[in-house]
């Protein structure tokens, strides 16, 4: 009878002494919350590692992938713990047995805010979006985002010279008490502010749509 404990003990033995041959040393950041995840207080440790796209590290990587395997010794790390080296910054994935780890790359820093709102009957003052009243889902957090292919979204005004409005996938570790909700306001280390269109939980972590909105 197979022990996949045994297998995955000498797995992650194997990909750690390869790291050590072939990576470079990164630091290891475990949160709780989405809530500046890259505090020094957060550092568990370091571990070496190495990313690839393709096993035989015969391949570069291309415009629109932020999935990359990891060479890493995972015995000591957790899913959604980050991995940050002065060339790359990921969050590792569920981490599913056997197989090898994926991680996201992380080429933004960003919060994520939910308006609070609150409305009863009759008469009530100023609807719209209020800057006092928010709930903090992160803060200065790595994510992934690419530029959404397809259709862009016309602007209010559709003048013959305006451009479409971009849209973005965005790629959120599933932190502790982290879940994205459409609606959500997210507002990046450019300054650009996106709104979230639609969730979903994957092992990979949320996958969110998201357009460009007005700040």
């Amino acid at each position: 009878m197979v022990s996949y404990s045994y297998v995955q003990e000498k797995v992650n033995y194997g990909y750690g002494k390869c790291a050590l041959k072939i990576g470079i040393l990164t630091n290891v950041y475990r949160a709780s919350n989405g809530i500046n995840p890259l505090d020094p207080l957060n550092n568990v440790g370091q571990v070496y590692l190495s990313q690839n796209v393709s096993w035989n590290y015969m391949k570069a990587n291309k415009f629109g992938n932020l999935i990359w395997q990891l060479v890493v010794d995972r015995t000591t790390l957790e899913p959604y713990d980050f991995l940050q080296n002065e060339q790359f910054t990921f969050y590792v994935d569920e981490m599913e047995p056997i197989v090898p780890t994926n991680g996201i790359e992380c080429n933004r820093m960003v919060s994520l805010i939910r308006p609070n709102q609150t409305y009863s009957a009759g008469n009530n003052s100023y609807g719209g979006f209020d800057s006092t009243n928010i709930i903090q889902i992160l803060q200065n957090c790595p994510v992934g985002i690419l530029q959404a292919t397809g259709k862009r979204n016309k602007n209010d005004f559709s003048l013959p010279l305006d451009t479409g409005e971009p849209a973005y996938i965005v790629y959120i570790p599933a932190l502790p008490d982290v879940e994205p909700r459409i609606g959500d306001l997210m507002d990046d280390d450019r300054g650009v502010r996106i709104a979230l269109t639609s969730v979903e939980k994957t092992s990979l972590g949320f996958r969110c749509l998201a357009v460009s909105v007005q700040v």
